[in-house]
């Protein structure tokens, strides 16, 4: 048997569906990132990583997807499917998280590609890995 994602083993279902709410998608991308996330990343990058996912999250949860739609949507920044849902219900859904999210796919100028690239690489990483990315040696 597969061992399951971080993502896949902290979010089934349900808890998917709860991201249709904002700001549950948002703190279930902190939760997911944060642990991990505060050595890879800091400050402004921290910042866009947690919208990165939470939006990927508040799309799958609209659509009715699963973490593996998540995951896939990360993989492929091709796939129109997460702007898509997200054009059709952005009614509710912070200004700022739409440009962020238009920003990492490269629909809107305002990251050049490898910085766009580094930042899908290392969500993914986090969400894929049991345990998100390795940690720095401790002193």
């Amino acid at each position: 048997m597969a061992e399951q994602s971080r993502i896949e083993a902290l979010l089934g279902t349900e808890e998917i569906a709860r991201c249709e709410d904002w700001s549950v998608a948002a703190t279930y991308a902190a939760d997911l990132l944060d642990t991990s996330i505060a050595w890879y990343l800091m400050g402004f990058w921290q910042g866009m990583a947690r919208k990165l996912l939470a939006v990927h999250l508040l799309a799958a949860a609209r659509a009715g997807a699963d973490a593996a739609t998540v995951v896939a949507w990360l993989r492929d920044p091709e796939d129109e499917t997460p702007a898509r849902v997200l054009r059709e219900q952005d009614e509710d859904i912070p200004e700022n998280w739409i440009r962020v999210f238009e920003q990492c796919r490269g629909i809107t100028p305002g990251l050049p590609e490898a910085a766009r690239a580094e930042l899908r690489d290392v969500v993914l990483t986090i969400v894929l890995s049991p345990d998100g990315p390795p940690r720095p040696p401790s002193r």
